[in-house]
């Protein structure tokens, strides 16, 4: 028999904690694998942790689906309709949002012009990224096979001579955004844009590191101020860019 001071213990303890494994179990397999593998009442069941931490969401996200017909049509349910089945005005919110977030991702991702990267329109794209830093980043633009921007990010913050500690940031993004090329960036706050020995280095070391998946390193842009030097454009630093 259950100790009593066992029970109180359990009876005490966050309803949150029962299912914590399992949903650190489900964000890992997404992460890992990404979204194809997971059914319809997985995914509404995992976007539903966000606004349900204290309940088996797994069986809201049945329930969801057997009234609406499916992943969609839940989506585009009333409010007031979802309400009906127990979740929260939040929750409803939350997944009444999931068609406008859509339209506003993909209108943003191929209307954007500024999303086509282009030898014009990288320097400024930089030098944006670093407006009002006074420490030293490295920044790191991601793009497809069309020389598109997907994802545009920091990747570490102090001396680029910890290329690496961030080499292996770059890989796991590259794979992860199945990125085809890759142009990093670093500022020198009290400096000129021009690069270091270090730089160099930097740069040769993570050209090949990328080369190893696959992905090419199209540039390294060195920032100061409103100023910055592209080493890709440099006819003395071109060479670290081929192949």
């Amino acid at each position: 028999m259950e100790p009593a001071s066992k029970k109180k213990e359990r009876e005490l303890k966050p309803k949150s904690s029962v299912h914590s494994g399992h949903r650190d179990r489900m964000r890992n397999k997404y992460i890992e694998k990404g979204v194809d593998i997971f059914e319809p009442h997985e995914l509404l069941e995992m976007l539903l942790f966000y606004a349900i931490p204290r309940k088996d969401t797994n069986a809201i996200a049945h329930e969801l689906l057997d009234s609406c017909g499916s992943l969609s049509a839940v989506f585009d349910a009333p409010t007031e309709i979802l309400m009906k089945h127990g979740i929260s005005f939040n929750a409803a919110i939350l997944l009444h949002m999931i068609p406008d977030l859509a339209r506003a991702y993909l209108t943003d991702k191929f209307n954007n012009k500024e999303k086509i990267i282009t030898d014009e329109n990288i320097g400024d794209k930089m030098i944006r990224c670093f407006a009002g830093k006074m420490e030293e980043y490295v920044y790191a633009l991601f793009m497809d096979a069309k020389g598109k921007e997907i994802y545009c990010g920091m990747i570490s913050k102090g001396s680029v001579s910890l290329a690496p500690v961030y080499c292996k940031e770059l890989i796991s993004i590259a794979a992860r955004c199945n990125a085809v090329s890759v142009v990093i960036a670093h500022n020198h706050p009290s400096g000129i844009a021009f690069p270091s020995k270090a730089d160099i280095e930097v740069t040769k070391n993570v050209a090949d590191a990328l080369k190893t998946i696959g992905v090419r390193l199209i540039d390294h842009i060195i920032v100061a101020d409103m100023d910055y030097v592209s080493l890709a454009s440099s006819q003395q630093f071109s060479l670290l860019f081929e192949g």
